[in-house]
């Protein structure tokens, strides 16, 4: 049986201010870094947005609950997270 593996690396810029667990890429992705899923754009009503836990975030509402990720807060998740930052 064959393996394929698959490694993606995205730079992160911001992180939401009530739950520091999801960061946006520069590319404008909406990541889970505890599971490490990509949480996809929705649709609800005519609205586009994210559902961050059990909340929705319309998507020209996204930046209200962005801040920009500090340099000691990368140091931390990359000491708790060490399969996230990989290098080849």
């Amino acid at each position: 049986m064959k393996q394929l593996k698959k490694e993606i690396t995205y730079n992160l810029k911001w992180q939401l201010n009530f739950n520091h667990n999801y960061k946006i890429t520069d590319c404008k992705k909406v990541i889970n870094t505890e599971t490490g899923n990509i949480i996809k754009e929705t649709v609800v009503g005519y609205t586009r947005g994210y559902w961050i836990g059990r909340k929705f975030i319309a998507k020209k509402r996204l930046n209200d609950y962005c801040e920009k990720i500090d340099v000691l807060s990368l140091v931390k998740m990359k000491d708790m997270y060490p399969n996230l930052f990989k290098s080849n």
